[in-house]
C-alpha cells in the first residue's frame, strides 16, 4: 500500500509562492524585463489567474530595498501604504503624509524605487500611486479587470505603458498547477 505524507503544508496554503510558475512564463518574462527596464505596469486577469503569484515571481529576484509590495486590501490608505513602503520609518511614531512622502521622494532619487500595489482599487484614496509616480517611484499595479483603470487618472493612466493581460486557466492548466503543488507538498513512501 503507498502511503504520502504532507511534508510542506505550505505549498497547499494560498499564499504559496512556487519554485516554477506554470502556464505564464511568457508573462513572467515580459513583466521581469519591463521591471527591469523601468517601465511601470499593470498586471489585470480575473480571481485564480495567478496575478499575485506571477508579481511576486517577477520581484522575486530583486532586493526588498528596490521594490516594496503593498496588499492594498490590508493597507488602503496613503499613510498605510507609505508606512508599508518605508521599512524604517516604522520605527519612528507620529510620521505625516507629507513626511513620508519626502523620505519616499529622498529615496526614490538615490535608486531605482518600485512600489507594487496588489488590489490598488480597494486603496481609499488612489491619488498616492500619482504622487508616487511624481516622485520618482515606479509603479506596478495589480486588478482584476480593465475598467479597474478607471480608478486612476489621466496623468497616471499615460505613465503606465505595460498591460499583461491574464486569463483564467484552463480546466488542463489548473490541474499542472495541483499536481505539481501537491509533489512539492508530499513525500511518497510504502
Amino acid at each position: 500500500m503507498d502511503a504520502e505524507i504532507v511534508v510542506n503544508a505550505d505549498a497547499l496554503s494560498l499564499k504559496y509562492l512556487p519554485k516554477h510558475l506554470l502556464h505564464r512564463e511568457e508573462e513572467l518574462l515580459r513583466l521581469t524585463n519591463n521591471i527591469r527596464n523601468g517601465v511601470n505596469c499593470m498586471v489585470i486577469g480575473p480571481v485564480g489567474s495567478g496575478k499575485t503569484t506571477l508579481i511576486k515571481q517577477a520581484i522575486l529576484n530583486l532586493p526588498k530595498e528596490v521594490i516594496r509590495y503593498v496588499d492594498c486590501t490590508l493597507y488602503d490608505t496613503p499613510f498605510s501604504v507609505l508606512m508599508e513602503a518605508l521599512p524604517s520609518a516604522r520605527l519612528v511614531l507620529q510620521r505625516s503624509i507629507y513626511e513620508l512622502t519626502k523620505r519616499l521622494a529622498k529615496e526614490a532619487e538615490q535608486r531605482k524605487l518600485w512600489i507594487c500595489f496588489d488590489n490598488f482599487v480597494r486603496l481609499k484614496d488612489v491619488s498616492i500611486i500619482t504622487k508616487a509616480m511624481s516622485i520618482g517611484v515606479n509603479i506596478l499595479l495589480v486588478g482584476n479587470v480593465e475598467r479597474d483603470a478607471e480608478a486612476l487618472n489621466r496623468n497616471a493612466l499615460s505613465n503606465i505603458p505595460c498591460l499583461v493581460r491574464l486569463k483564467d486557466y484552463t480546466p488542463e492548466q489548473s490541474f499542472d498547477i495541483l499536481k505539481a503543488r501537491s509533489k512539492e507538498a508530499l513525500l511518497g513512501s510504502s
